[in-house]
């Protein structure tokens, strides 16, 4: 069991298919896809969810169209880097989607997210809208917690590829996790490195190794462990883990470039300050250039240069530029001056390639179409190119071509000269700088007409090719003197140095019979030698030369001067080179190294290295001898140049950082001096990869630290030792990535690591971890003065600040005997901000707002009521639509402060024409916004008055006004167009009228009317209204002529009609009369006259036989008639009794109906059951209470009659009940 007492990290990366073209991002699931999901992000080749269930769901795509786009890959079995020609369905894309599966986790807890940027991702999945969703938030990284005790699970884009990583906390178990891999085609397992085959491609999670937070450069063993077919565990190699672990393929510094598309590795170099500079070659793009870079945009053709500067410590892109015209360009050799600037020297084939306007020679001379590496096609020939980038990569501050009309730059491609011996070699040579920042160059040219002035050989020497070598000013304006160095064969500079005199030391290969060399060996010895040449400081004579070489193959490339001018070389033989006494050798092995006095007269130590076997084991990368005159060296060697033994058995030492090899490895070598001991030997490579370098030079700087350019992961692998904090991480083309390595193997190197962030606060003491290499005693300077011998640091600091802390290593055995180590501590306190602001802002303006007193850093958070903010710094922009409040928090590590300020938002006034009609008598008023900050005035200094939000114009005015508003945020003119409506009415006059009578009412003067009267039923809308007033009335008319409204009233007076004593209603029994007398003083009509006895007395009597309505007309003295009624109602009695007693007393014996005005009827009576108790039609016989003679029990019984009336002779019904009482 694990006793986890910190934290450990586990780490992994899905490489290959599982790339970004551009920095993913994750997005939450909000509905967009189905609720097993909970995040997903877009890959190039397809799609990656993260899921509910514990797994991650994978969908890839082929990415066959891009090798064939492409035209290119490296064939690790062969010399050459060869064209693809596959071939593929433009209509159809092959898919695969398969799972990893962590057995036993749980994803449904908390997760912490970082935001990708500020913007919003909106996604829209097919037709439906229920299905789209706006406004989610990207993030870079997801860490779901807890998705094991203890453990949690981080998955984020690390430049353009997914990686994940499992966090142990303390007392985790790190064999609770577990992974399984679900529907793939085949898994192939190693303890490094788990391939995953689909149908569309290969997917591998690679040699993870562990390492704890505060030591990332302290690699602990880690391997997959296989449980089953398709599941496996880690193995960490550590029973107790005492703080956090992280588990990665990766070393401290190592990096890719990140490129998305094949880019290969060419050129590395340093400056002073330790960053690093990595030069390659992009195919068609897809290289990461920075904002504001030279060169931002691919310039086309095959290929362009691509050049990249990183922070010291690996984890910043500083710069990153493509440069290159339409035809091709490749770095061969970079070097920064002192004033830390990065002069590059290379090939191009392009007519416009960026030279600058002082170029020395800013056309391009030509030459012959060729094939280079049997893959580069310079079409129109090469010519050299030059050129000085500024310190930030934005700008040339100098570059030229240089050459002839020849091909220049290019070593025998096709080898037909033997010089091209290794891969890549045709892009061999040198840039050095000397003191005053002069540019020299060594390369090869096969241009009879070369510029050679003051050259020591300004003819071209014959053959096929000669070497070249020429010295220019430091911006590149004028050339100061250049030289062939050839005879009658084949000839190449492969690099140059310059002496304390300002002389120049040339080396390369030569196979001319016919150049004598002033030196040790002055004539070639056979075939291809190596050489040496001292060339005076003006350029125009050779000084001293050597020959380095045997009766085989012999090259040197590359030479060094100590401080003591003594010259070093490094190259290959396969002949028997000398070697001296008392150095470190390895027997038969073909690469060697020689010094020689500065006259090249006498060789004053050799000694050859390999693995003994006869064999050619690496391929010279870079070569320095330091200020102690120790010898660092690099090469590669492997499958990439045809050689399957490469890298196995070279001499490697107990610390090796890498003490193993697949035998297409880099090898790294430290010599004591005069190659006395061997100090250090390691490998340096990823597992199943053939690394190498596709041409040109890398360099160590002089404490001992190798920058070293990489072609590495070709094939699409991420099986390269990248450190954790690199840049990237991961190989995110489908070939191969430029990849850089910074590391320092020296014996003795002091190193400083913080035990936390390197921000502390005020009045908290700091502490400092000494993680030097080498040394037996140790020195700590701090910023008061003060030295301490500790072996670690501690130091209080009182006040806040930037200070240097420093650390000095000694080792009085080695040499140099000490190595200082400096740190920046950044201390700092609460800050206490504020906003000093005290302004308005305009509706639909932005504003700056400020905070003082806290430092430049993005450590703000910024809010107000309704929003939050995304930036971070100390100002934001805002874009308020009304007052809002602003709130701000600065935080660091010592606490947080917060302050906040109300900002006013000021409306500018808005234009508005107002064409208005007022009514007669009204005074013209309008809504109108008032501002304090408004003045408000009339042009033509009219009258008018504001009160509120609200103008008001004098009455029955008919004018125009013209309204100036001005305010703070800009100025508008209203115009009030005012017209007077006037309603001229007429109507019915004030009238008496008999009541009853008719009467015809009107209006006139407007457009509609409205009629409203107390006792008038329904209003009306016309112009005219009739009535029948029986009373007293007054009639209003409204009227409406366009927004105005006038009323008019029409007063009528009704004349009554003369009281009558009379009752208007007499009810009669049929076959009685009724009688009505009226007042004698009128005369009388009646209508109807039937059954009445007079129709014009005002005495009447009748005998009517049904209900009748009887009108009676008459006038009165002022001609008024009137007419009133009186209702006669007739009842016609039916007796139907509710109980009957058919007992035998003769008394109520029968049930039947009885009356006078019966004419016919029926009778049917029920018992209880609904059964037919009696039925008869004839008025004499009732029912006597039997059945068929048989008396029916008292009960209640249901009678229904039918009757007819005599003097209506219609049928009537009535239905009841009757009770038989017995």
């Amino acid at each position: 069991m694990y006793e986890l007492k910190k934290h450990l990290t586990i780490l992994f990366t899905l490489f290959c298919l599982l790339a970004t073209s551009q920095r993913g991002y994750f997005v939450e699931n909000k509905g967009q896809w189905p609720k097993q999901v909970l995040f997903s992000a877009k890959l190039n080749y397809g799609d990656f969810f993260i899921e509910k269930d514990g797994s991650f769901t994978i969908k890839v795509l082929t990415p066959h169209q891009v090798d064939h786009i492409l035209g290119h890959k490296h064939d690790e079995n062969n010399h050459d880097h060869k064209v693809s020609n596959g071939h593929s369905n433009p209509n159809m894309i092959n898919g695969h989607t398969f799972k990893v599966k962590f057995i036993g986790a749980n994803f449904e807890k908390q997760f912490t997210s970082k935001p990708a940027g500020n913007f919003h991702v909106n996604l829209f999945h097919g037709k439906s809208e229920e299905n789209w969703v706006s406004n989610l938030n990207p993030y870079s990284e997801i860490t779901l917690q807890e998705v094991y005790p203890k453990t949690d699970l981080k998955i984020y884009f690390n430049k353009n590829s997914i990686k994940y990583d499992f966090i142990l906390h303390p007392f985790a178990d790190p064999k609770k996790i577990k992974i399984k891999y679900l529907n793939l085609d085949k898994i192939d397992f190693h303890p490094k490195k788990i391939s995953l085959k689909t149908s569309a491609g290969i997917v591998t999670d690679e040699n993870p190794i562990s390492y704890f937070l505060s030591q990332p450069s302290k690699v602990i063993a880690t391997n997959f462990e296989q449980i089953d077919s398709n599941t496996f565990t880690l193995k960490t190699g550590i029973d107790n883990i005492n703080e956090t672990l992280i588990i990665d393929p990766q070393l401290n510094f190592a990096s890719f470039t990140g490129a998305t598309l094949d880019n290969w590795g060419y050129t590395a170099t340093y400056d002073e300050n330790g960053f690093a500079y990595a030069g390659g070659i992009a195919f068609n793009g897809g290289y990461p250039t920075t904002l504001g870079s030279f060169q931002s945009i691919y310039g086309g053709g095959q290929i362009d240069m691509t050049i990249s500067k990183f922070s010291p410590d690996g984890s910043n892109l500083i710069y990153s530029t493509y440069i290159g015209g339409a035809g091709l360009e490749a770095p061969h050799s970079m070097v920064v001056n002192s004033n830390n600037e990065l002069i590059i020297y290379g090939i191009t084939s392009s007519v416009n390639y960026p030279v600058s306007p002082n170029g020395y020679d800013k056309t391009f001379n030509g030459g012959n179409g060729v094939f280079a590496s049997n893959i580069l096609e310079f079409q129109s020939g090469t010519d050299i190119v030059i050129t000085k980038l500024s310190l930030n990569g934005d700008t040339i501050l100098g570059s030229t071509y240089y050459g002839g009309s020849g091909n220049d730059a290019l070593n025998d491609p096709y080898n037909f000269s033997g010089l091209s011996y290794n891969y890549a070699d045709d892009y061999r040579g040198e840039v050095t700088t000397d003191n005053a920042n002069n540019i020299f160059i060594s390369s090869v040219t096969s241009s009879s007409d070369l510029p050679t002035p003051n050259g020591f050989q300004t003819s071209y020497g014959g053959g096929g090719q000669d070497g070249c070598v020429a010295k220019f000013n430091q911006d590149l304006s004028a050339i100061i003197w250049g030289s062939y160095f050839g005879g009658s064969g084949d000839d190449a500079c492969y690099a140059s140095k310059q002496n304390s005199n300002g002389e120049t030391y040339i080396t390369g290969g030569s196979n001319s019979g016919n150049i004598t060399l002033n030196g040790r060996s002055s004539n070639n010895n056979g075939g291809i030698d190596g050489f040496i040449a001292r060339i005076s400081a003006n350029g125009s004579t050779i000084l001293n030369g050597t020959f380095v070489g045997t009766t085989s193959y012999d090259q040197s490339y590359f030479v060094e001067v100590d401080f003591d001018d003594k010259v070093y070389c490094f190259g290959q033989s396969l002949g028997v080179m000398p070697t001296t006494a008392g150095v470190y050798k390895n027997s038969n092995g073909k690469q060697f190294l020689q010094k020689y006095s500065a006259d090249l007269s006498t060789l004053e130590a050799a000694t050859v290295i390999g693995s003994g076997n006869g064999r050619i084991n690496i391929v010279p990368g870079a070569f320095m001898v330091s200020n102690c005159k120790e010898v660092y060296l690099s090469g590669w060697g492997g499958l990439v140049n045809s050689d399957n033994v490469g890298t196995q058995n070279m001499p490697i030492t107990s610390d090796a950082y890498q003490n193993n090899t697949d035998g297409s490895d880099f090898y790294f070598m430290l010599l004591g001096p005069d190659f006395t001991s061997l100090k250090y030997g390691s490998y340096f490579g990823g597992a199943g990869v053939s690394e190498h370098v596709d041409g040109g030079t890398s360099r160590f700087d002089r404490s001992g630290t190798i920058y070293q350019a990489v072609c590495a992961g070709c094939g699409a692998s991420s099986a390269f030792p990248v450190t954790p904090t690199a840049y990237s991480t991961t190989n995110n083309s489908s070939n191969c990535n430029l990849a850089i390595v910074k590391m320092d193997i020296s014996k003795l190197t002091a190193n400083i690591k913080f035990t936390k962030d390197s921000a502390h606060c005020k009045n908290d003491p700091v502490f400092f971890k000494n993680e030097s290499t080498g040394g037996d005693e140790y020195e700590w300077i701090y910023p008061d003065g003060s030295i301490s011998k500790s072996f670690d640091g501690e130091f209080f600091f009182s006040d806040t600040g930037e200070y240097i802390i420093s650390l000095i290593a000694i080792d009085s055995t080695q040499c140099p005997f000490s190595d200082t180590a400096n740190v920046k501590v950044q201390v700092v306190e609460i800050p206490e901000v504020s906003i000093d602001i005290d302004t308005f802002v305009c509706a639909n303006d932005s504003l700056i707002i400020h905070t003082v007193g806290g430092p430049s850093d993005n450590n703000y958070t910024w809010w107000s009521e309704n929003s939050t903010y995304s930036e971070q710094g100390s100002s934001i922009i805002i874009h308020p639509d009304t007052t809002t409040e602003y709130f701000v928090e600065y935080s660091n590590q010592c606490g947080s402060d917060t302050t906040n300020i109300e900002i006013p938002v000021f409306y500018p006034p808005k234009n508005s024409s107002i064409g208005d009609t007022t009514c007669e008598e009204d005074i013209p008023s309008y809504f109108f916004f008032n501002d304090p900050d408004y003045v408000i005035s009339e042009l033509n200094k009219k009258p008018f008055e504001i009160i509120n939000d609200s103008i008001y114009f004098p009455k029955n005015k008919q004018d125009t006004y013209y309204m100036i508003t001005e305010s703070s945020c800009g100025s508008s003119i209203d115009t009030f167009n005012i017209t007077i409506t006037t309603i001229d009415e007429s109507s019915t006059p004030d009238t008496t009228v008999c009541a009853g009578s008719r009467l015809e009412l009107y209006v006139n003067g407007g457009e509609e009317y409205l009629w409203t009267s107390p006792n008038l039923e329904e209003s009306t809308t016309d112009s005219s209204l009739i009535v029948y007033p029986h009373q007293n009335e007054v009639y209003t008319s409204i009227i409406f002529k366009g927004n105005c409204i006038a009323y008019d009233t029409v007063n009528i007076d009704v004349i009554p009609s003369p009281h009558q004593n009379v009752d208007n209603e007499q009810i009669i029994n049929f076959g009685n009369g009724f009688s009505v007398d009226l007042n004698d003083d009128y005369q009388y009509t009646w209508t109807p006259n039937e059954f009445l006895n007079c129709n014009n007395c005002n005495s009447v009597n009748g005998f009517p036989d049904k209900d009748i309505t009887y009108f009676f007309t008459y006038s009165d003295n002022q001609n008024c008639q009137f007419t009133d009624s009186i209702v006669v109602k007739v009842i016609f009695p039916i007796y139907i009794p509710n109980t009957f007693t058919p007992n035998g007393d003769g008394r109520n014996e029968i049930f039947k109906a009885e009356s006078e005005v019966l004419e016919e009827y029926e009778l049917i009576i029920y018992d209880r059951w609904g059964n037919l108790a009696f039925q008869s039609s004839d008025l004499s016989h009732g029912w006597d209470g039997t059945i068929n003679g048989n008396p029916q029990p008292q009960d209640v019984y249901v009678y229904k009659l039918r009757y007819m009336l005599k003097h209506t002779r219609k049928w009537r019904e009535k239905v009841g009940i009757v009770s038989l009482i017995r």
